[in-house]
């Protein structure tokens, strides 16, 4: 059974888990979204645990929705324990080095990039537009840098990885420090533009310079036959957004969003 997009429960009086399968949104426009009301909301609930465990498989989603996320568990008195089931893209690594410890799979992998923007505007609106840009990709590098190992990759190589759509492994986010622990590997399975990986099907088409070769464990996925039953004569059947908070005060950057999406 696949795991729900999100979901926030509390497991004894000191441990409570939360999981981040779906979109990163600042709106609830599907079941596959997540937003900040919801994690906050949840937050409340499990309020007074000692120990969270986060559970990430996520492509990412919108910037803004991630850094209130991000916020949230960073304020959080709990220790906080994230574990990526199976990727980390986008706004949802940023989500993941919220967490006091990271744990990876040595198939799973985790994407960072510059925040791009979806807009419409007069050239002064585009410029704008870039400078927030900009200032936003600032917030994300110092995040990032926060967590890596210094004496392995330097600030300008992180740089670097974003500017090129980077795809870090298991193996290679521990040695650089994006993550703490190497598990072992999980389910995971390639199927064209499809990949599979520990009960989560992500669309990797979306995605610049997703390595396949780095799935360890690629293999078909097998279509079930259809089994052949004899006809019957027919039965009569009767007819039959919640806005989020943001908490990027935090982050002392107060922007427009002008529809602002990191993907």
């Amino acid at each position: 059974m696949k795991p729900k997009y999100f979901a926030a429960v509390k497991k004894s009086k000191a441990v409570g888990e939360i999981t981040i399968y779906g979109y990163i949104s600042d709106q609830k426009w599907r079941d596959t979204d997540i937003t900040p009301t919801e994690v906050k909301n949840e937050l409340d609930k499990i309020k007074g645990v000692t120990q969270i465990n986060l559970f990430i498989n996520s492509g990412g989603g919108n910037v803004f929705a991630g850094t209130a996320i991000y916020n949230q568990l960073k304020r959080n008195k709990a220790n906080v324990t994230a574990y990526i089931d199976g990727i980390a893209a986008s706004i949802a690594s940023v989500v993941a080095m919220a967490a006091d410890e990271i744990r990876i799979p040595k198939n799973g992998m985790i994407m960072i990039h510059n925040p791009w923007a979806i807009a419409a505007g007069d050239s002064n609106e585009f410029r704008k537009l870039a400078d927030n840009l900009d200032k936003i990709g600032e917030i994300m590098l110092a995040t990032y840098m926060g967590r890596v190992n210094v004496d392995v990759v330097d600030e300008d190589e992180v740089k670097n990885m974003m500017d090129e759509s980077t795809w870090i492994t298991g193996e290679e986010a521990v040695k650089m420090g994006f993550a703490d622990v190497l598990e072992e590997e999980v389910e995971a399975s390639l199927n064209g533009s499809t990949l599979s990986i520990n009960g989560q099907d992500i669309d990797v088409s979306e995605f610049k310079n997703f390595p396949a070769d780095k799935i360890n464990n690629k293999k078909p996925v097998k279509k079930k036959e259809k089994k052949k039953v004899q006809a019957k004569s027919p039965e009569p059947v009767e007819p039959n957004y919640d806005q989020y908070e943001t908490q990027l005060a935090e982050n002392q950057v107060k922007i427009n969003q002008h529809n602002l999406q990191e993907v």
